[in-house]
């Protein structure tokens, strides 16, 4: 190892201290490849106090070792939020080729502290630790816009190369680094979940010994996409994210292997959505049935089929429980899910459940962000896509499953939604036909 490197560690330190009036934590390579790492003094007290408990060093070890890794793997910064909601900057020190630690900066954001307050027994509960003392280490934790987390990153990051590459251009190879997203989740081409089967990929990939982690924590960013689209009522967009990455499920030629497939990465989600929640029983309630089913599929079309049913399980009661919403939002759901297929009006729906148009708008508002016609639209779309893409149906049956009985207002809604026609969202999803695809029902 290059013997200037500690002298060139401090001037890195100091010279970002200086230009952002932030400290940077530096963390060798010895200390977390070993299997002793250890949440010490080059964390925050925030970190020390959630560490009280195994759950969250647990935790905390397992998120700081995946973005190290990643960061290390795809020499970049990576930048994360934390399982108990601090905002976290790794960057990468490689001196040539060889990896000789991190840099990582701790921030929270300025909703942290308000909502610690209001769950701080959650907190206790969880972590076992000293409420008061959680809230006082969070006021020593520099808060920061989420806009600019790309630019410290990368200010630290070409800080780096200057000294450790100092033959590298200043303006070089700094990564475009997008907060949320490595990858546009939206564009499937970036998604390596769709372009190959699971145990191929692994197959592949077998001489990276950081791989798991890597792909661990490409997986977390895109459950955290689905996560938010659901949130905000955007199902459709949801929906095609998680059938994006189950397609490395669909792609596999063996049924075994389908199957352990599918049951890896439903566990994977299950993790994700786990951490974010404390409703755990209903979610095992709903896995629990659905993998026993999957290890007994006798067809791929089975287990889409099964994925399918996982999925949209999933997404009603997280977007029930999300914010402690009450029994009529939850009602309110129910309903539009069973009857989407049916014209009908709010006004009939709320007469059935003895309460006013306007309380029941205005409830329903308050708890999922979105109007009730909003919500009922997207489910009414999120079905006919599904149709147009997994049946033959006509436009017109299609308009008519999902409560249009005027298929001209079910076209012009459909091209709102989409900004395409169905006629020719059907023939793009005709073209980039994969294995088990048509494993609908059909229908002339």
């Amino acid at each position: 190892m290059n013997t200037h490197i500690p002298e060139n560690i401090k001037s890195i330190s100091k010279e970002f201290e200086q230009l952002t009036r932030q400290q940077c934590y530096f963390l060798p390579e010895k200390d977390f490849l070993s299997n002793e790492f250890e949440i010490d003094e080059n964390y925050p007290n925030f970190c020390q106090e959630i560490i009280k408990s195994e759950t969250g060093i647990y935790l905390c070890k397992r998120k700081h070792l995946t973005m190290i890794n990643c960061a290390i793997t795809q020499k970049e910064p990576e930048i994360s939020v934390c399982h108990a909601g601090l905002y976290i900057i790794i960057v990468p020190i490689i001196s040539q080729t060889e990896p000789i630690g991190v840099f990582q900066i701790f921030f929270a954001s300025q909703s942290l502290l308000p909502n610690t307050i209001k769950q701080k027994d959650f907190y206790k509960q969880k972590y076992h630790c000293d409420e008061n003392a959680l809230i006082k280490s969070i006021t020593q934790i520099p808060t920061v816009n989420t806009q600019i987390l790309r630019a410290v990153g990368n200010l630290l990051f070409s800080l780096v190369q200057i000294q450790l590459q100092p033959d590298t251009p200043a303006n070089g190879d700094i990564p475009d680094f997008d907060v949320e997203d490595q990858f546009d989740v939206n564009n499937l081409s970036f998604n390596p979940f769709s372009q190959n089967s699971l145990s191929n990929l692994i197959h592949l990939n077998k001489d990276d010994k950081y791989y798991y982690q890597t792909s661990d924590n490409v997986l977390e960013k895109c459950f955290n996409r689905i996560f938010v689209d659901i949130r905000v009522g955007q199902l459709v967009r949801a929906k095609e994210n998680f059938k994006s990455i189950f397609t490395a499920v669909y792609l596999e030629e063996d049924l075994e292997k389908e199957k352990y497939a599918a049951i890896f990465l439903i566990l994977k989600f299950n993790d994700n959505l786990l951490r974010r929640i404390s409703y755990y029983q209903e979610v095992y309630d709903i896995t629990l049935p659905i993998l026993h089913k999957i290890s007994r599929a006798q067809a791929p079309s089975d287990i889409r089929h099964h994925i399918n049913d996982y999925f949209d399980s999933i997404t009603q009661i997280y977007q029930i429980k999300k914010k402690n919403r009450i029994v009529l939002v939850s009602k309110i759901v129910q309903y539009i899910e069973e009857n989407y297929g049916r014209p009908f009006k709010i006004k009939d729906m709320a007469e059935e459940m003895n309460v006013s148009t306007s309380h029941a708008s205005r409830t329903f508002k308050e708890q999922m962000g979105i109007s009730i016609k909003t919500y009922v639209n997207e489910i009414r779309m999120y079905n006919a896509q599904h149709f147009l893409r997994y049946t033959n149906w006509s436009v017109n049956l299609i308009a008519e499953r999902v409560g249009y009985s005027n298929v001209r207002s079910f076209y012009k809604m459909f091209e709102k939604h989409f900004n395409i026609p169905c006629t020719k969202l059907r023939q793009s999803f005709n073209t980039k036909t994969i294995k088990a695809g048509n494993d609908e029902n059909t229908e002339s």
